[in-house]
């Protein structure tokens, strides 16, 4: 393919609902292909050209090439399982082993 059949593909990648598959069969070819337009990308974005940046690159299990947009990619809101219970802390229950409650006291105290 020439750098006008990528950037063909990669347009109309950005115009499908999820993106394009790019059939090879060949893990080698996928990663050529991959790799090609990671480079076309990267040149573009040098030229102030971000077009492309919302899409990702992924080779899939039988050897083919996925462009996909980033926008309909799912995304998962990871929790880890803990309730938000917070409040504020005050003066006193600061930890006096890093010096914040006897900060004043010494401060003030004289010079021997």
């Amino acid at each position: 393919m020439t750098r006008e059949d990528y950037l063909t593909l990669l347009h109309k990648a950005l115009t499908a609902p999820h993106g394009v598959a790019l059939r090879l069969g060949n893990f080698d070819k996928a990663e050529q292909a991959r790799s090609r337009l990671y480079r076309i990308r990267s040149t573009l974005r040098r030229s102030g050209d971000p077009s492309f940046d919302e899409l990702s690159f992924y080779k899939d299990p039988a050897g083919d090439l996925w462009i996909v947009r980033r926008d309909k990619l799912p995304r998962q809101i990871r929790d880890d399982g803990l309730d938000m219970n917070s409040r504020e802390l005050t003066h006193e229950e600061l930890p006096d082993h890093f010096g914040y409650r006897n900060y004043s006291f010494a401060v003030s105290k004289p010079k021997l």
